[in-house]
């Protein structure tokens, strides 16, 4: 039986590049996006047979509680990125890098896995010439914890 994955914010830069490997290992793969840069970088995807598209945003509960429990695998990419869009907007930012995220989290079975790519944003700025891992301490650069 082929994995079904769920990507959120998968129209974005990595999004856009994951998902047409993904297709190609044939595994079925949805994304979920609200297109708020009106983004086209998915359109060579909708022709595959194993592709869906749904326009919707994380912080739409009802919407993704819905969909959540028909995935095997969910790649959490949608967020707002970058320390000068998180602070132009931190009520938006925290309701979707984090209580939108939190929400999946919370709503996910035992069966589904989760695969959350971060970066500096996340981890911030470490000690100079040590690499970060799962197990660093998180220090976002983006808001205030």
């Amino acid at each position: 039986m082929k994995k079904k994955i769920l990507i959120t914010g998968g129209a974005g830069y990595i999004g856009s590049v994951l998902t047409p490997l993904l297709l190609k290992e044939n595994y079925q793969v949805t994304v979920i996006d609200n297109l708020s840069f009106n983004q086209d970088s998915l359109l060579n995807c909708c022709s595959e047979k194993n592709f869906n598209f749904i326009k919707g945003d994380i912080c739409n509960y009802d919407l993704i509680n819905n969909i959540l429990p028909k995935f095997d695998i969910i790649i959490m990419l949608a967020c707002i990125v970058g320390a000068p869009a998180c602070q132009r907007n931190p009520l938006l930012t925290k309701a979707v890098n984090y209580e939108a995220h939190l929400n999946i989290i919370n709503n996910l079975s035992n069966e589904q896995k989760v695969l959350f790519p971060n970066t500096n944003s996340g981890y911030g700025i470490g000690d100079k010439n040590k690499f970060c891992s799962e197990e660093s301490e998180l220090n976002p650069i983006s808001l205030d914890r």
